[in-house]
């Protein structure tokens, strides 16, 4: 049985462009981790996007099948109340902005959790892309309908420390200090890569060494009808490149938190995101399209490689690491969890153990296939 398990959500994961799986993005934590872990090389999007994702990973059902982007449901049982209810301490620390607005509950079920509420959606400042000879709607540029932030305005940010990620990770190692001789589930989710994408200039010219503060924001559709040039794209490759190997940074702090807390040795570590992202591939900016100026006002999601391949890591102690085709959605991690600590999956669980044959060991009370 294991008898702490750290769950690190990252939104808007490339599988393709991390480090460990052959990717230019610097990711040298990441593929640390990977090294001792399963990888998951058929890992997809589940339910889609956000939100429908989380429910996916809490309950082990597809929220595609009826609740949708919403609330969780009064009637359905989290992992976290699971393992709050069997004895362990259950910890939430997010930046993803919607566990708690509007009432979600996403909460539920965890003994302590923290919203960071640092993540700047809907701000004109950092979300507004106007194409060249774009003429400023009636509307754009208005605040979020709701306080994401808790402010009316959001703080300037003078250093890598004021970005979300930085924020949430080391928000979470404080956590795990007080915490970590219990038996814990610990849940860390940062909606980084994310947009609007706005690393330090110093992790973007990694990727674009004139990088000069451009800002692009994705339009969610065909480039050239949005009026995207081959610089917009180049900048946002970059932008998005950066940003990612900003979260990898501080993944590693709170992985690092493990080995001085002297519980790596003990601590299942799963590592996971909900949907890619195209960027400039097929034509297209975004992970969904929708209406080009000029177009009909309509919504899809073109299901290529870049959106739907999500990274999946799970690092089990005295598991053999190494890497598994085994196809796997967010279905499988309640199951899995739920066979981590010996708890019985619900009955309304639709998802299956993510572990191939083999790939635990028994005697370390870990259930295999």
């Amino acid at each position: 049985m294991v008898e702490r398990i750290l769950m690190i959500v990252s939104d808007t994961v490339r599988w393709d462009m991390l480090g460990y799986n052959g990717g230019h993005v610097r990711t040298p934590n990441l593929d640390r981790l990977a090294a001792r872990s399963m990888v998951f090389d058929r890992y997809y999007a589940s339910s889609f996007p956000t939100v429908p994702a989380r429910y996916d990973y809490l309950t082990g059902k597809p929220a595609f099948a009826g609740v949708g982007w919403g609330a969780l449901p009064r009637a359905d049982r989290s992992i976290a109340t699971s393992l709050t209810e069997a004895g362990y301490t259950t910890l939430g620390v997010v930046d993803t902005p919607f566990y708690q607005v509007n009432g979600y509950s996403y909460d539920r079920g965890f003994n302590f959790f923290y919203d960071m509420k640092s993540q700047l959606l809907g701000t004109p400042h950092y979300s507004s892309y106007t194409a060249p000879n774009k003429t400023k709607r009636q509307g754009e540029g208005k605040l979020p309908q709701w306080p994401i932030t808790g402010k009316v305005k959001p703080d300037p940010r003078t250093g890598e420390m004021d970005c979300p990620a930085p924020i949430t990770m080391v928000q979470a190692a404080k956590c795990l200090e007080e915490i970590y001789q219990d038996k814990f589930f610990a849940l860390v989710d940062t909606w980084d890569p994310h947009e609007p994408w706005d690393p330090p200039a110093y992790y973007v010219r990694h990727y674009l060494p004139d990088y000069a503060g451009e800002r692009v924001h994705p339009p969610y559709g065909d480039c050239k009808k949005h009026g995207m040039t081959d610089r917009d794209i180049a900048v946002a490759r970059a932008l998005y490149s950066g940003e990612l190997e900003l979260v990898d940074r501080w993944i590693g702090h709170l992985l690092d938190q493990l080995v001085y807390l002297g519980i790596e040795d003990s601590t299942a570590i799963i590592f996971v995101s909900d949907h890619g992202f195209l960027l400039g591939e097929h034509g297209l900016m975004g992970k969904m399209v929708r209406r080009a100026p000029g177009e009909a006002t309509w919504m899809r999601s073109p299901l290529y490689e870049e959106i739907a391949k999500v990274p999946l890591l799970i690092h089990v102690p005295g598991a053999k690491p190494g890497r598994t085709s085994k196809l796997t959605c967010a279905l499988d991690l309640a199951p899995t969890i739920c066979d981590m600590v010996g708890l019985p999956r619900q009955a309304e669980m639709q998802g299956l153990r993510c572990f191939p044959p083999s790939a635990v060991s028994p005697s370390k009370g870990v259930i295999t296939c």
